[in-house]
């Protein structure tokens, strides 16, 4: 039994209870990957900011067994079995990371990495898209309990590596890895060739470790892989976070 995951999954059920008598009534969805990513961390997170949601206010998802969501479930066409493009790109970034050092602990087998790497999202609560996640009230009480969340996580797993898709998952991580450190470093910058858009990555003294912070660009918007323009900037990005958290 995963006392810590099943401890997370009770706390996110009362909250959602909360979230939806204020009004952002979608589910929730915790674990992207296998429950063992928790019990039996890699070192590795990769962090979403919210679940989609539409429809049903009960749609909750406690983990996928099967291995990792962004790469076993369909979200672009179930019945034909079509990855969106979202999927693609981060399947893509995963390719890149297993063939780094960080991939040697899954064998530089990227579907090993994908399905042992930590996957989930800063907030576990669903909504169409984080603008509409509302009311204000909703996001406010769901940021504050995500805060939480993941200060009474991190510390127990410890991980080396943080990866956030996107900017406010990663303010809001460094905001609580600052809280809970005992040393933070200066945030470091390096160019992903798209426009003034930056890849960041920051070092911190946590738990007895080191935790590097690392900040992507959400691959939705900016498809940075599988394209020869952004190659080098990418190489070099997975290149300085394999030589500091591998």
């Amino acid at each position: 039994m995963n006392q810590l995951l099943d401890i997370q999954i009770a706390k996110i059920d009362r909250k959602y209870i909360e979230i939806k008598e204020l009004g952002c009534a979608y589910g929730w969805r915790f674990l992207y990957t296998p429950k063992d990513t928790l019990m039996y961390p890699n070192g590795l997170m990769f962090l979403g900011l919210n679940p989609g949601g539409h429809g049903s206010a009960e749609n909750t998802v406690e983990s996928v067994e099967n291995g990792n969501a962004y790469r076993v479930e369909y979200w672009k066409d179930q019945s034909k079995k079509l990855l969106n493009p979202l999927q693609k790109q981060v399947q893509a970034f995963f390719d890149l990371l297993a063939q780094s050092r960080l991939g040697e602990r899954a064998s530089h087998d990227s579907k090993r990495l994908m399905d042992e790497t930590l996957t989930s999202n800063f907030c576990p609560f669903r909504s169409p898209s984080w603008a509409k996640f509302r009311p204000k009230e909703a996001r406010d009480a769901a940021v504050a309990f995500s805060t939480d969340l993941w200060t009474e996580i991190i510390p127990k797993i410890k991980p080396r590596l943080i990866l956030c898709m996107g900017s406010t998952q990663y303010s809001h991580l460094n905001g609580l890895l600052e809280n809970i450190s005992s040393e933070c470093g200066i945030e470091e910058h390096l160019p992903t060739g798209w426009g003034d858009i930056q890849f960041a990555i920051r070092q911190y003294k946590c738990a007895g470790r080191t935790t590097t912070l690392a900040r992507i660009p959400h691959l939705s918007q900016y498809k940075l892989l599988n394209s020869p323009k952004y190659a080098d900037k990418m190489d070099a990005f997975i290149g300085k976070l394999a030589n500091i958290a591998a």
